[in-house]
């Protein structure tokens, strides 16, 4: 959490939100105001629940985001090697800008710090390759290669399931069972059914449930196979809805809940790549998060 001491307050009579933005200027008056009902933002240890007068001495804690405080991302690297370099992606900022619209996005974060450390070269084909993509919206471990060799092993590696991801999650609802695998077909155009049809590819997620309270659960997700959207578009099939899912998830829960970006970080990458190759090397890393932020009013006990 971001911790702030209230001091020199400008006037008598100061709020909360108003105190927020006067030391994060950029920050949306939105964000911070939907913070302090989803109870992220506390005050002398306990949830704010309103927008309360603020005094010198006063201690605020923010469960908050960047994009919500207007701070400029920053490249957070968990593991590089000459090959290979993973990053935290935060939720807020795009994993490719698409659309080339000039917003700050992941590939450009690392190709502009290749371009410093003298590794970026066309010629060579040493560039940045996404190999994968996380929702804007979401959270996680964004995992690059370097160079082309690296990109095509590696994404051959995660469609034969020898990268294996894990995410955890917090959906509104949940499964009846504590741990359990779901096996389903998908076809081209999203639709789940429970028998294999024409044009179906198999979708299989291992789902462990971590914790209950109120009306949600936290779940670890381990998808068996490897399709777009898997985890998302799956949970919502099954009736448990990732919260903050702008796509697959419950609109109306989302905007009760105050929710503006999903619930969701891809946790953990685990390697079992084999041997006889010029990666074998990863078999033995693990990249893992351990700090994820959470929405507090969807996952405290007092819901």
């Amino acid at each position: 959490m971001r911790k702030l001491i209230v001091e020199n307050t400008r006037r008598e009579g100061m709020y909360l939100s108003e105190y927020i933005r006067f030391v994060y200027p950029r920050a949306s008056e939105e964000a911070v105001f939907l913070g302090i009902l989803r109870d992220d933002i506390f005050l002398n240890g306990k949830p704010a629940g309103q927008d309360v007068i603020v005094h010198d001495d006063d201690v605020i804690e923010m469960n908050l985001l960047f994009f919500h405080l207007g701070l400029a991302p920053v490249l957070d690297i968990l593991y590089e090697d000459e090959s290979f370099i993973a990053i935290e992606k935060m939720p807020g900022i795009k994993s490719f800008d698409e659309n080339r619209t000039g917003e700050i996005n992941v590939y450009d974060l690392v190709l502009e710090y290749m371009l410093q450390k003298g590794e970026y070269s066309v010629d060579a084909l040493t560039v940045p390759y996404l190999c994968y993509t996380l929702p804007e919206s979401a959270g996680g471990i964004l995992f690059i290669a370097k160079h082309e060799a690296a990109y095509r092993f590696i994404t051959t590696a995660l469609s034969q399931r020898r990268v294996k991801t894990q995410f955890e999650a917090v959906v509104f609802g949940g499964p009846v069972y504590d741990k359990g695998e779901e096996y389903h077909y998908v076809d081209p155009s999203g639709k789940f059914f429970s028998r294999p049809k024409e044009d179906c590819v198999p979708c299989a997620t291992r789902i462990h449930v971590l914790r209950r309270a109120g009306k949600c659960a936290t779940l670890r997700l381990e998808p068996i196979t490897f399709n777009k959207d898997q985890v998302n578009a799956h949970t919502a099939f099954l009736g448990f809805p990732i919260v903050g899912d702008p796509a697959f998830g419950n609109r109306r829960l989302n905007k009760k809940y105050f929710v503006d970006y999903q619930a969701l970080w891809l946790k953990q990458l685990k390697f079992t790549l084999g041997k006889g190759h010029m990666f074998e090397y990863l078999n033995q890393v693990t990249i893992r998060l351990d700090d994820m932020v959470f929405p507090n009013n969807i996952t405290l006990e007092r819901q």
